[in-house]
């Protein structure tokens, strides 16, 4: 074991600590975990994580290399603040961002604002997007918090096994609006998790995976989006 760190530890290396309460911000490490792949922790008994030199390289490069982190609410997420951004080194989005590459722009969003045939969920992302649900729900205990947020997820996943496929895909005409209120002819978005690159009517629209299946991700060069694999 002593070729290997603990997560605190490496939270000193790398000075990951909450500058007013001196606490350990081992959960950026978790973070980055998740969001690159090759930082590969060590499970010993107990479940404790141990992270090698290797692992400890990289999350320096991760941390002191300037690689930009950003976050964008999602149908899961949606509680996400910016004092959690802050902690993780990361910058919260709004729901709708460009993001500009040379002359050309690209809206980026979530995508369940597309998909306004599923009323249902659109009925649900009004409710708790609505700032007084989302306060009343932060004022309860951690406990009620996880009890709520499992029966949404049960009744979730009941009602979209019972949903039509098309019903949960974008609907066209809200499509064309976004991009014409924003005057974009790019989009990259998630949600439908249905990867493909779409092209219709001067608008590429770009759809990513949701990793549970197929890890993919966008690149741009020049304008130029693409559909990447791992």
């Amino acid at each position: 074991k002593s070729q290997y760190k603990t997560i605190s530890e490496v939270a000193e290396i790398l000075d990951l600590v909450n500058k007013k309460t001196g606490k350990l911000l081992t959960h950026t490490l978790r973070f980055w975990e998740k969001e690159f792949k090759e930082i590969k922790p060590i499970i010993f008994a107990g479940k404790r994580r141990y992270y090698d030199n290797k692992s400890i390289e990289i999350l320096k490069k991760v941390s002191t290399d300037g690689i930009k982190v950003f976050l964008m609410h999602g149908n899961r997420d949606f509680l996400i603040g910016e004092n959690f951004c802050s902690s993780i080194k990361a910058k919260l989005l709004s729901d709708y961002h460009i993001y500009e590459d040379g002359a050309s722009k690209i809206l980026l969003l979530h995508g369940d604002t597309l998909c306004t045939d599923d009323v249902r969920y659109q009925e649900f992302r009004k409710l708790v997007r609505d700032e007084s649900w989302r306060d009343d729900f932060l004022s309860k205990s951690l406990q009620e918090r996880f009890d709520i947020a499992s029966g949404l997820r049960e009744m979730s996943n009941e009602e979209t096994g019972n949903k039509k496929n098309e019903i949960m895909d974008v609907n066209r005409e809200s499509v064309l609006k976004i991009s014409s209120e924003f005057s974009i002819n790019k989009m990259i978005h998630g949600h439908t998790h249905r990867p493909f690159i779409h092209k219709d009517e001067n608008l590429v629209r770009v759809v990513l995976s949701d990793w549970e299946n197929e890890v993919n991700y966008a690149t741009v060069i020049d304008g130029e989006i693409s559909l990447e694999t791992f």
